[in-house]
């Protein structure tokens, strides 16, 4: 087993050394801070997520789901307004946006309703992460337009946009490691202009409230999540926008943070996901938009997405209506010979964005993936 870490091997070995390796146990599952250790705490684990109840359990109702995360009265009733006129609380239409010269995303529609989850899937580099900045502020649309709840927020600074009830949780959690939990949550709380109280984040997350002096950047993975969500909790949002939740986290975490967005969407709470794990993903969203090179491929119901593996893996491996085993044709002396992708070897190459983007560009032309065209290329090498 390799163990990689912000692009480095963090370890190596047979799974027993690596299980027991120290480095490994300080990333994944963090490390106790001086003040837990002199007091006696017990040493940090992942935790199992505990979500509590504000009202009555009705039967065959976890605790999770009755679990209470109240937005502000006026965005509810916004939100309500919305609902009734049938208009979703995000729209967003022609969107492109990108970094510098290069483009990232071009043409995106989408759209969230209140208390929907809608889930964003694609392989890595298909425009996920780029379009909730742009959606958020945090990078500028270069065109398009993005509404929501019924304003025109294209252009507005991210300060702004938060204060209307949008939250984004980036890729990473987004938070400041020297600072104490406490510490953070008030920041959110001042930021936001939020009304709410700091208990209202550990009434959510328990376990926040015992590490609340402890600096964010020694807490285990799944404790660094729970810290990012409780503080979108603090903003009281009407759309919150999470972006890679379980990056680097053990998948039993996954699954006890996934429970939380069945817990926002029960409170009226629309969550835009970002997500690695697909199936996970869908079981608990709604919609589901599938990315590919920039553009959105595909959208379906998150069932039907679901029961039609073929366009899921299509969307990861290549071009979403190709079948399970796609030989790649290639022009070799002429002949139309075929190779069999078991007998192809993976070349990873990194190419200036523009070449990249005639590539593209020319695929798109021709209906082919961009694969056999840079195979067609390298043909012509040999030759």
């Amino acid at each position: 087993i390799y163990v990689l870490d912000f692009g480095k091997v963090l370890a190596r070995g047979k799974p027993a050394e690596v299980r027991n390796d120290s480095k490994v146990i300080a990333a994944y599952l963090g490390e106790a801070s001086p003040e837990l250790s002199e007091s006696g705490a017990e040493t940090v684990e992942e935790p199992t997520i505990i979500v509590r109840s504000s009202g009555p359990v009705h039967d065959g109702e976890s605790a999770e789901a009755a679990a209470t995360v109240v937005p502000a009265a006026s965005s509810e009733t916004e939100s309500q307004v919305l609902a009734a006129r049938g208009e979703p609380l995000l729209e967003v239409t022609g969107l492109a946006a990108g970094y510098g010269r290069l483009e990232v995303i071009r043409d995106i529609a989408l759209n969230v309703h209140a208390g929907e989850v809608v889930a964003c899937i694609g392989a890595n580099g298909a425009g996920k992460t780029t379009t909730l900045r742009a959606i958020s502020g945090v990078i500028h649309a270069r065109s398009g337009r993005v509404r929501f709840a019924g304003r025109n927020i294209t252009g507005s600074r991210p300060e702004a946009i938060a204060r209307m009830g949008l939250a984004h949780i980036p890729e990473g959690r987004g938070l400041f490691p020297r600072l104490s939990v406490e510490d953070t949550l008030r920041l959110a709380l001042d930021s936001a202009g939020s009304k709410a109280h700091i208990e209202a984040a550990y009434d959510v997350f328990p376990r926040l409230q015992q590490r609340r002096r402890q600096a964010v950047g020694t807490l285990s993975g799944g404790e660094q999540q729970m810290v990012a969500m409780a503080r979108a909790i603090l903003a009281q949002p009407r759309l919150l926008m999470l972006d890679e939740m379980s990056q680097g986290l053990a998948p039993t975490i996954v699954q006890q943070l996934f429970q939380m967005i069945h817990v926002f969407r029960d409170q009226g709470i629309a969550v835009l996901l970002v997500e690695q794990f697909v199936q996970s993903a869908l079981q608990v969203a709604d919609r589901a938009y599938i990315f590919e090179h920039g553009s959105i491929a595909h959208e379906a119901s998150a069932a039907e997405l679901r029961r039609d593996r073929k366009l899921i893996s299509g969307s990861y491996l290549g071009s979403a209506s190709a079948g399970e085993e796609t030989a790649i044709e290639v022009a070799a002396n002429g002949n139309g010979h075929v190779v069999h992708p078991e007998l192809m070897e993976t070349v990873s190459m990194r190419m200036p964005a523009e070449i990249k983007r005639a590539l593209e560009e020319r695929a798109e032309r021709e209906g082919r993936p961009a694969g056999a065209i840079a195979l067609e290329l390298l043909e012509e090498v040999k030759k």
